[in-house]
């Protein structure tokens, strides 16, 4: 949850921008080297960016053939491609987000931005032989089990440049973007500036038409002339030419004219009207909208800015959508700014970006808006609603219905009996409870092996609960580990308080054990699709 100009460019840049607190994340998350190239006894040695770019080295000069300890050239050449062309796409996907694959939560793969632990754990799975079914495409496509859930369309731009990459072969040129044309400046923003009456100041003699000459607009509109005139390229070229701001596009001269904030004009319009909606959903990249231009209000149907603000923002933040590592910074796509007066225009930014993403208001259970957060299409996020009866969604559902929202209960915590007769077993089960893993090694979450006397267990059961999110099951840390698709199902309904799921747990391979000599995390699972669930 899409340019003016040269879109490549452009979005080159916003990424840039949008994604510079990930890097901080990622250093914070993972405390490895600073961010950055470095050339450590050689030039051709490769070192990743956690940004997904390849700085240029510093030691050319000086770099020696005794001195070098550089890769092969085939692999130094895969580090390079890899770094980028392909980083950069699971970085924009949200992959190397803080709470997915750059911390504790990404079932033992990482995101670490070091070349030498990095690259590695990517091309351990792939498969060269059957590229396709390599892991990491069909968790990235959802196809595998994947908490993360499903971030790449089969068949997309980012599919077919990762698909490439893992059979050797030459970069695909292309992309998702739906790049912003002149074609579509004629068709969205024209009809919108002259319904909101822009041609009435400037098309008259004096500094308005001198800053920017809208005398086009008091010609009458006809169907049958050409959509593209030399005027309206002329336009097109000035507009697309004005400063950009992607993480506050209201700065934009066109739009803090719209907006009445640019201490010039006054002129107010109702923000929900579909002549402004166009207008700043253009310059704020937001799908392509096209509403009469003549309604100067609401739209019929259009979900209430104030529950909004005061009852759905705060619901879904507490999903992370607003995260730096999300729409609140990594995603150039679509952010997200909050409702701070200051930072969000008090929550009409995220209003709009939202409303833009809702197709048709009377069926919004089919926009792109409720459709991607709950995952049912490719999102970075993976799944942050979880349909119904999730409280969450069903207050985001009923705003969007204009229904009346019912708040959602004080979180009830699971209970003990069930963790004893249901969670007990199946920590045991999954080898969790061992002495050197969470029976006592690990002081962060500490479990006691095959417990039977009242008082141990209820100590397991408190360690646990600080290990669950109640209100969110999948966001629960111990789910985020949780990979056996039985244990995954028992545990979550016991979270969830839920009926009891019966299945039967398939042990697992000695290689989801972590290697705790060096490096306490859960490793990967044997690449592939998970086992079958076995009903008990």
């Amino acid at each position: 949850m899409t340019s003016l100009s040269a879109p490549s460019l452009r979005r080159g840049v916003i990424a840039s921008i949008g994604l510079w607190a990930l890097p901080l994340c990622l250093w914070a998350c993972n405390r490895s080297p600073a961010p950055g190239a470095s050339a450590e006894g050689d030039s051709q040695r490769i070192r990743i960016a956690r940004n997904g770019v390849v700085p240029p080295s510093g030691s050319s000069a000086t770099a020696t053939p005794a001195q070098s300890t550089a890769a092969p050239p085939a692999q130094a050449d895969e580090a390079a491609r890899y770094a980028r062309d392909i980083r950069p796409i699971f970085v924009r996907r949200g992959c190397a987000g803080g709470s997915c694959h750059s911390a504790f939560r990404g079932g033992g793969f990482y995101f670490t931005g070091n070349d030498e632990r990095e690259l590695p754990n990517v091309t351990a799975r792939i498969d060269r032989k059957a590229p396709e079914q390599s892991e990491l495409l069909l968790k990235a496509t959802g196809v595998s089990q994947h908490n993360g859930g499903r971030n790449i369309a089969v068949g997309s731009c980012d599919y077919r440049r990762v698909l490439a990459w893992i059979e050797g072969k030459p970069d695909v040129q292309c992309s998702d973007d739906t790049p912003r044309d002149v074609q579509r400046f004629a068709r969205e923003v024209i009809p919108a500036l002259r319904a909101l009456g822009c041609g009435d100041c400037h098309s008259q003699p004096g500094p308005a038409t001198q800053r920017l000459d809208l005398s086009l607009l008091k010609q009458p509109a006809d169907a049958a002339a050409p959509l593209v005139t030399p005027q309206v390229q002329t336009l097109f070229t000035q507009i697309s030419n004005m400063p950009q701001y992607p993480i506050s596009p209201w700065v934009n001269p066109l739009l803090a004219a719209v907006l009445a904030s640019d201490g010039k004009h006054t002129k107010v319009f109702d923000r929900r009207s579909c002549g402004l909606r166009r207008v700043y959903g253009y310059i704020a990249e937001a799908p392509e909208l096209s509403c009469d231009v003549n309604t100067t209000g609401a739209m019929q149907g259009m979900p209430d800015f104030d529950v909004y603000v005061k009852q759905v923002y705060p619901a879904l933040s507490k999903r992370a959508c607003f995260d730096t590592t999300c729409h609140g910074g990594g995603v150039p796509e679509m952010m997200l700014r909050g409702a701070s007066e200051d930072h969000g225009l008090g929550g009409w930014h995220d209003y709009l970006m939202l409303t833009a993403r809702i197709e048709d208001f009377k069926k919004p259970d089919k926009s792109t808006f409720l459709t991607t957060i709950r995952n049912e299409q490719p999102h970075g996020g993976g799944q942050r609603l979880g349909g119904a009866g999730d409280c969450v969604d069903d207050i985001t559902t009923a705003w969007l219905h204009k229904q009346p929202i019912r708040p959602c209960g004080k979180p009830v915590p699971p209970s003990y009996e069930r963790f004893v007769a249901e969670v007990q077993p199946v920590l045991d089960k999954m080898t969790c409870t061992q002495n050197r893993c969470h029976g006592a090694s690990l002081p962060h979450y500490v479990i006691r092996p095959f417990a039977k006397d009242a008082k141990t267990l209820r100590e397991n059961y408190e360690w646990t609960l600080r290990k669950i999110d109640i209100e969110y099951m999948p966001f629960s840390e111990i789910m985020l580990r949780m990979r056996e698709p039985c244990a995954y199902r028992r545990v979550g309904a016991w979270i969830e308080n839920k009926p009891a799921i019966t299945c039967e747990i398939i042990t697992p391979p000695p290689s989801a054990f972590p290697k705790l000599a060096d490096n306490p995390q859960h490793e990967k699972m044997k690449p592939g699709a998970p086992p079958p669930m076995r009903k008990g």
